[in-house]
């Protein structure tokens, strides 16, 4: 793969990753409503996390399969190479950022450690989805 289409794909990824991130979680506030009262309520965090982390896999599915997409066209040679290139960005982004905003206890890590495996799964999904119509 020529590294145009790996950055082609890779940064693709990134800025479509971002942009579904951004309008989910504008959705997921607009259903949510406002904070209230009940906000740090121990089942309205379990919900709230639960759906914070599908976003993040979703927005992360939809950014690697446009990334695939987008290596692809830019002249990766196979379709493995072209998912590669898809998923890359998204899981580095969640890793390093897991990573850089983790609290340093194993609680904070766990967390990060969960957050970043949920993004990747996701993005690894998406890449695949595209990369088996691009065989």
């Amino acid at each position: 793969m020529t590294a145009a289409a790996a950055a082609r794909g890779v940064l693709s990824a990134l800025a479509c990753a971002l942009c579904a991130l951004v309008a989910l979680l504008g959705l997921l506030f607009v259903v949510l409503g406002t904070a209230g009262p009940d906000w740090d309520d121990p089942a309205s965090k379990v919900t709230r996390t639960v759906a914070l982390l599908a976003i993040g896999a979703l927005a992360a599915g939809v950014g690697a399969a446009i990334g695939a997409w987008q290596a692809a066209l830019g002249g990766a040679q196979t379709a493995r190479a072209a998912m590669l290139a898809g998923a890359v960005g998204p899981t580095a982004v969640a890793v390093l950022g897991g990573v850089a905003l983790a609290t340093p206890t194993a609680a904070g890590v766990f967390e990060a450690v969960v957050e970043a495996v949920v993004v990747a799964g996701g993005a690894v999904a998406g890449a695949a989805v595209i990369g088996r119509r691009l065989e």
